[in-house]
């Protein structure tokens, strides 16, 4: 026991030694904080108000790294087992800094089921641009029942809105910062930027010119998840492309599958692989996580700081605010908004976030 005499401090100067000892002393930890208070100052539960004390200290939140496992487990949302249910879109680009290429950027169109892959090359990534290319898939193959895409400005504007409120499509855009809730897209990004890089240099032909054979590529190859190949699921068929094989064609003129008996029977098979895949992901990225803090309207949050900065700028906050839930949402995510009286940015601000892109703020 410390024999020493401590000076006693009266709840209304608590506050004042906590900020002398946690803020103007560096924002350190919980043990180092209470330790030097305690070296000099008593007061009730002296480990529980730097606790809380740190809890609402914005500048720790802001800039702290984070430490342990991320929140939030992988959440199951509902399979379809029928093509062009829904079908997740997503840009690429630029493709080129060349200022000289006209058409820079990709459309990415996958459906949800089958794994279809269609890819329009664009100019830009305007809303109008959206809509010509998906005026052409609801042609071509059929009009979705809804939409997955990112929170992009083209797809978040009026004229894309009113686009699919005219055609009954119903539109899901994921949570800033949540690229896994659109894994459909992404993971077709990560499978086609190399093939294109590929094909390109080795014919020496702009990427653009190798989208075509990029999309026959995809569609007609064993898609893990479903274990069949898109073009299969959607058609019941390979696909015949630019490449002749005359033995095949010979031994296969029709271009069913090796395995493939009625389309139902098909599609029911790979329903259920992607649901055995769907498990098998789940249980590997949950190791990884942790079970999610929940928040209620009106608590108090900061936000993940997405900037783009260079390896040199490590002083940049990571996290930034504060704001405040405004409505609570299922799997994990919640719409935020600007505090009343106390606005952050230029503009207004709501939007929703998935809970691991938030931490708690705790205004004493």
């Amino acid at each position: 026991m410390n024999d020493r005499a401590l000076f006693f401090v009266p709840a209304v100067l608590e506050n004042s030694i906590l900020q002398k000892y946690h803020n103007e002393m560096g924002h350190v930890g919980l043990e180092k904080t209470a330790t030097n208070i305690m070296n000099t100052y008593w007061f009730p539960n002296i480990r529980e108000k730097v606790k809380n004390h740190i809890k609402g200290c914005l500048k720790c939140i802001a800039f702290s790294p984070n430490s342990g496992r991320l929140e939030g487990m992988l959440h199951e949302v509902p399979k379809d087992d029928k093509p062009f249910m829904t079908i997740h879109i997503d840009h690429l680009g630029p493709m080129s800094k060349n200022q000289s290429v006209r058409k820079r950027h990709i459309l990415l169109v996958v459906d949800g089921f089958t794994k279809y892959l269609k890819l329009y090359a664009t100019k830009s990534t305007g809303a109008a641009e959206v809509i010509k290319c998906l005026n052409h898939y609801f042609a071509t193959y059929s009009r979705p029942l809804r939409i997955v895409s990112d929170r992009g400005s083209c797809f978040t504007a009026h004229e894309f809105g009113n686009f699919l409120k005219e055609r009954n499509v119903r539109h899901i855009k994921i949570a800033t910062a949540a690229p896994q809730a659109n894994g459909q897209a992404e993971r077709m990004n990560r499978t086609i930027i190399p093939m294109i890089a590929k094909l390109a240099d080795e014919r020496n032909a702009h990427w653009y010119d190798v989208l075509e054979d990029v999309e026959f590529a995809c569609n007609n190859t064993v898609n893990r998840s479903t274990g069949e190949a898109p073009s299969v699921l959607l058609y019941g068929v390979y696909q015949r492309g630019k490449v002749v094989d005359c033995i095949r064609d010979m031994l296969n003129p029709s271009g069913l599958a090796a395995n493939a008996r009625s389309l139902e029977t098909v599609r029911d098979k790979a329903a259920k692989q992607i649901k055995k895949s769907f498990d098998q992901n789940k249980q590997n990225y949950d190791k990884k996580r942790k079970v999610a803090g929940k928040y209620k309207v009106g608590d108090r949050v900061m936000l993940r700081n997405f900037v783009n900065v260079s390896d040199s700028a490590k002083l940049v906050p990571q996290f930034k605010g504060p704001y405040e839930v405004a409505k609570v949402l299922r799997n994990d995510r919640y719409v935020i908004k600007d505090i009343d009286g106390f606005q952050v940015t230029q503009m207004p601000y709501k939007g929703t976030w998935a809970v691991w892109n938030m931490r708690p703020w705790l205004p004493q």
